[in-house]
């Protein structure tokens, strides 16, 4: 019960700090959903156990990434959000080769942290790359669809705009990197993963998506009432 409960802390510290970040402006939203991004790939190493099947630890990341995505379409619109795809791809290649520059220096001969670095760091060249790969057909899914759902429901339903958007993207991204892991032989039970990781994201999505909804409505009642 306690990695359940740290999971619903770990989703409302994301919510919370979202919101923080929609008040201080468009550029932080971008790089809120970069950091999400270097995140999510530095931490799927960790394996744990949620609702007692297999499950990695960086679920909740990936979708306070794609909420700030789709903040930053509903607030700034569709160009503002494009560029922050290629933003997040030229972050992400530059985290990989900031990772393995900063393994390749030789350490001393009374230094105790390059065992820990390699362990966290040393992750082999084609999971990077099919992670970024992913993440970033993922983000390109849902900012698709998104525009799909806004054209056809221009002034209503913006919760249902996210669920459908967010859940068909993180299928996508949840089957699809689940069989890299796989195939990399990082995780040995594919079903419990999958089942596990498009469930907590299934979850969160449906707490997240109400959230978009209020956090726009406040954020624009705050400012309406700043002016004031």
């Amino acid at each position: 019960m306690f990695n359940e409960l740290l999971l619903l802390a770990h989703i409302l510290t994301i919510a919370g700090t979202t919101f923080i970040v929609l008040r201080l402006g468009q550029s932080a939203l971008v790089a809120f959903s970069v950091l999400q991004m270097i995140f999510a790939n530095m931490f799927v190493l960790k394996q744990t156990t949620l609702f007692g099947l297999n499950a990695t630890c960086a679920d909740a990341f990936i979708i306070g990434s794609l909420l700030s995505f789709n903040l930053l379409n509903e607030l700034y619109g569709a160009e503002v959000a494009k560029k922050t795809i290629p933003t997040t791809f030229v972050c992400a290649v530059f985290y990989a080769a900031m990772s393995y520059i900063h393994l390749a220096y030789r350490p001393t001969a009374g230094d105790s942290m390059q065992g820990h670095y390699e362990a966290l760091f040393s992750v082999a060249p084609v999971l990077i790359a099919g992670s970024i790969g992913v993440f970033l057909a993922a983000q390109i899914i849902d900012f698709v669809l998104y525009r799909l759902f806004k054209r056809l429901w221009p002034t209503y339903f913006l919760v249902l705009r996210n669920i459908l958007s967010l859940s068909i993207s993180q299928f996508f991204d949840t089957l699809s990197f689940t069989l890299i892991l796989y195939w990399l032989g990082i995780i040995t039970n594919i079903f419990d993963v999958i089942v596990v990781s498009y469930g907590i994201k299934m979850v969160v999505i449906a707490i997240s998506a109400p959230l978009v909804a209020a956090m726009l409505w406040l954020h624009r009642w705050l400012a309406l009432n700043t002016r004031k």
